[in-house]
């Protein structure tokens, strides 16, 4: 987003008309804060490298995590 804030204006407008929001990897907005304030923000990574025990141990530790 071009705005200061502006994935926050957005993670609240599509959460209120119940739309998915997808939210850069460029953004210079924290994904916790984000996901706080809009529950249809949707975020995918993109993990370099083998499908390694360190990558797989990664992941189930993100997944884990409560926002």
């Amino acid at each position: 987003m071009a705005a200061y804030e502006g994935d926050l204006v957005l993670a609240r407008a599509t959460a209120e008309a119940n739309i998915p929001m997808l939210m850069s990897g460029g953004s210079l907005t924290r994904l916790e804060d984000v996901a706080a304030v809009g529950r249809t923000a949707w975020f995918q990574a993109y993990l370099p490298g083998e499908n390694d025990a360190r990558r797989r141990a990664h992941v189930a530790h993100l997944m884990s995590e409560e926002v």
